[in-house]
C-alpha cells in the first residue's frame, strides 16, 4: 500500500472550521480567484509555487480550475473524515507512507504518526515537496513507489 499525503487523525476543530468554508466557498463559486487561489497553497508546496521549473504549475492550476462545484460532498467527506489512529495496528500491509515537509495541510509529524501506527510500515519524507509528491516530483515518486514493491 502507498499512502500519500494522508493522515490518520480527524481535522483539528480550528483547521475543520476554515476548510469547511473553503470548501463551501467551493460549492458557491466553484475553484475561482481566491479560493483557486488557496487551493494552490494547499496543494501544492511553496518551493513548487515560487519554482515553475519544478513543477508544471500553470497546468495544475488550470486543471483544478476546471473541477467542478459538485466535488464539495467529496470535499466535505474528507474534511469531516473521523479518527482512524485505533485501528493502525490492525494494517499489516507493507505500506509506504509519504509526506512532503511543505504539507500544510498534512503537517509532516501527521505523516510520521501515520508510519508509527502502521506495523508495516516506511515513510518517505520529501523535501522541498507540498501535499501532492506525484504532480511536484512525478519522477522521484514513480521510481521510489516502484522500488517500494519490488522490495516486498
Amino acid at each position: 500500500m502507498v499512502l500519500t499525503g494522508s493522515s490518520a487523525r480527524a481535522e483539528p476543530a480550528g483547521q475543520l472550521e476554515e476548510f469547511l468554508e473553503w470548501v463551501a466557498n467551493v460549492g458557491e463559486r466553484g475553484f475561482v480567484d481566491d479560493v483557486l487561489a488557496s487551493t494552490m497553497r494547499i496543494m501544492l508546496g511553496e518551493t513548487t509555487l515560487n519554482d515553475p521549473g519544478k513543477a508544471d504549475v500553470e497546468l495544475w492550476t488550470s486543471r483544478i480550475a476546471a473541477l467542478t462545484p459538485a466535488l464539495r460532498p467529496a470535499m466535505e467527506g474528507v474534511i469531516r473524515r473521523h479518527s482512524a489512529l485505533d485501528i493502525l495496528a490492525d494494517i499489516t500491509a507493507p505500506t509506504l507512507v509519504t509526506s512532503g515537509e511543505e504539507c500544510i495541510c498534512r503537517p509532516p509529524e501527521w505523516a510520521r504518526e501515520l508510519a508509527d501506527g502502521l506495523p508495516n510500515s516506511q515513510l518517505w519524507m520529501m523535501s522541498k515537496i507540498g501535499h501532492s509528491p506525484l504532480p511536484e516530483d512525478p519522477e522521484g515518486v514513480n521510481r521510489r513507489v516502484l522500488d517500494f514493491f519490488s522490495s516486498i
